[in-house]
């Protein structure tokens, strides 16, 4: 593990194996606001079972690894491209239930630092346009961005007109209520009204951490925005170039020397 801030590697010691055939894929707990600790927590599949089965979790208090075994009602495939999110003391990230619907399905999934529970949460938008979880203002955030317009177009022929609309709409979303697990719808906007400002379509990337502002990453120009969802108001950041990423993570300052090792230092 490596604190971006002082470029200061922890090493951590080998993991349980892997199952023949399987996968495995790591995110990070942490939140420097209640503890230098951290925890790593690996989930692994196999291939004969293309859902969630276990995680492998490390905790830097103890040093060392626990496995657990998916405590999960139902089915759920992990998706590892998207981010995750620490809070309230779980981890949460998407996931797909199994067999996939491809409609309604994306959920969150949210497990503990002890891997004893295990909770699915739906997400507002409920089928597989473009979402971001982040945490913004002391909440979780969630949004949802239409598809490219190539894409759009093929789903089009598929769908009602109800559902059309809705395809048409990015949508940002809070949970001001964690323990109710019901979201808030806290802004939208057209994608019409977004190409007529910036010519191009966008997606949501991250969030501001504690302001009403999304940040914006086009599909076409490589250009990254900020989006006062306030005021209305685009503000071109950056062009990425070849610099063009999957996840954008807003940089926040860690003033402690280091992540703190199994001794605490």
């Amino acid at each position: 593990m490596c604190n971006p801030a002082t470029g200061r590697w922890v090493d951590l010691p080998p993991h349980p194996e892997v199952p023949p055939g399987g996968r495995i894929f790591a995110r990070l707990a942490f939140d420097p606001a209640v503890s230098s600790h951290f925890h790593v927590l690996q989930f692994k599949d196999s291939q004969q079972k293309e859902y969630v089965t276990g995680v492998n979790i490390y905790s830097s208090q103890t040093g060392a690894w626990i496995c657990r075994e998916s405590r999960l009602a139902e089915k759920i495939s992990l998706f590892t491209g998207l981010a995750s999110v620490f809070f309230h003391g779980m981890l949460h990230l998407h996931g797909l239930l199994y067999p996939m619907n491809m409609e309604d399905d994306v959920v969150l999934v949210a497990v503990d630092m002890d891997g004893q529970v295990w909770n699915t949460i739906r997400v507002p938008s409920g089928g597989l346009s473009f979402g971001r979880i982040r945490l913004s203002q002391g909440c979780l955030h969630y949004a949802t961005t239409p598809l490219a317009t190539d894409d759009k177009k093929k789903k089009k022929r598929k769908k009602k007109k109800k559902q059309k609309k809705k395809e048409n709409t990015s949508t940002v979303w809070c949970m001001k209520d964690y323990d109710s697990k019901e979201w808030v719808l806290k802004h939208s906007v057209s994608n019409d009204e977004l190409r007529s400002i910036t010519g191009v379509d966008y997606k949501v990337a991250a969030f501001h951490p504690d302001r009403d502002t999304i940040f914006l990453d086009s599909y076409d120009v490589d250009t990254l925005v900020s989006y006062d969802m306030q005021h209305r108001k685009f503000h071109r950041i950056h062009s990425l170039r070849g610099n063009r990423a999957t996840l954008f993570v807003p940089y926040v300052p860690l003033f402690s020397d280091s992540f703190a090792g199994a001794d605490g230092q």
